[in-house]
Order: C-alpha cells, then structure tokens, then sequence
C-alpha cells in the first residue's frame, strides 16, 4: 500500500497522527483518500 505513503508525503491530515497510519497499514481502508 504505496498509497498512504504519498498521502503522508503530499500532507494529508493523517500525518498528524502516526497512529493512524499504522492502523491503515493494517487495515488498508479507503479512508485516507
């Protein structure tokens, strides 16, 4: 999932909370976009 790492480079409101993302690399859901 490349995905939201671009996400988190670009600035997306994720990147405020690592916490997130790591949860997101578990379950890869359609949120982040």
């Amino acid at each position: 999932m490349v995905m939201w790492k671009i996400g988190r480079d670009v600035g997306s409101p994720k990147n405020d909370r690592p916490e997130i993302i790591d949860e997101v690399e578990d379950d890869p859901e359609p949120t982040l976009i």
